[in-house]
């Protein structure tokens, strides 16, 4: 992956570029030889893990290297949170109204008549 490619990724995600070193989960701060990121903890079905600061290393535009800033320990298998590619939480231009399900079926007998 490029570095180019995980900002955007990050932006996404909604995680804050921040001048020092990144303290909260969903900061990270990006460097001209390496990029740290606090990772958001995961509870899915993929992952399950706490939140967890991580230093990329960095070969130009490309990740060389993950690791634990806190020892320098490598990293194996490393995943951001999943994207949202959309949600309920989003209702722009939408018009919703909570209705029980025998409603939905009635209103369904009606349109097939």
């Amino acid at each position: 992956m490029e570095a180019t490619d995980l900002a955007a990724t990050l932006r996404r995600l909604r995680y804050q570029d921040v001048a020092g070193p990144p303290r909260l989960a969903g900061q990270y701060r990006r460097g001209d030889d390496a990029w740290e990121i606090f990772l958001h903890p995961r509870d899915d079905p993929r992952a399950r893990r706490p939140g967890l600061r991580v230093r990329l290393a960095l070969q130009g535009q490309r990740i060389a290297a993950v690791v634990n800033p806190a020892d320098g320990a490598s990293l194996d298998g490393i995943e951001l949170e999943p994207e949202v590619l959309s949600g309920l939480g989003d209702t722009i231009g939408q018009h919703r109204r909570p209705v029980r399900p025998p409603a939905v079926r009635n209103e369904r007998s009606r349109d097939r008549s």
